[in-house]
């Protein structure tokens, strides 16, 4: 049976995504049933419409199918937090390492109307350039927590070496 909140529309787009993904893999009903814990006579109930599923399975099919689970479902994607470019690529800067440095003294640059419009990922790559440049200058940033200790990019480089 459905649990609440798994219509009827929303189960028959699981059991189109689950009858791609057999046709597409040629892998049998027997061995899908396996990865997402069913039987087969179960999943075979589930795709001919007997059955409904719940949203455990919806977890493990959408791992198992490599899709967002609220693809699964037909619901829209969750909506992301919108930043200002230039906060977003600190996050992913700090994310690749960058040192809090770098990523300050990129901050700290004025904006323009032009500059304003720059993709996130242009600003993660200034962020990275000028902790190569530090790095390059004898200029140790201070260590960054995220990543134990290492002070940015060549320091994680140099830590990685033999």
């Amino acid at each position: 049976m459905s649990r609440a909140g798994l219509t009827k529309e929303q189960n028959d787009l699981i059991r189109a995504h689950i009858r791609e993904y057999l046709e597409r893999t040629g892998e049998s009903q027997e061995n899908v049933a396996k990865k997402i814990g069913f039987t087969q006579p179960g999943l075979s109930s589930f795709l001919t419409g007997r059955a409904g599923t719940n949203y455990p399975t919806v977890e493990r099919l959408a791992k198992l199918l490599r899709v967002p689970e609220w693809d699964l479902v037909g619901k829209p994607p969750p909506r992301m937090p919108l930043l200002p470019p230039r906060e977003l690529a600190a996050t992913l800067a700090r994310q690749i390492h960058v040192s809090e440095a770098a990523i300050a003294e990129v901050l700290a640059e004025p904006l323009t109307p032009e500059t304003e419009q720059w993709p996130a990922l242009y600003w993660t790559d200034q962020m990275r350039r000028r902790d190569l440049e530090l790095m390059a200058r004898g200029r140790e940033p201070p260590p960054h927590p995220a990543n134990g200790g290492a002070q940015g990019l060549a320091d994680l480089v140099r830590q990685k070496r033999p």
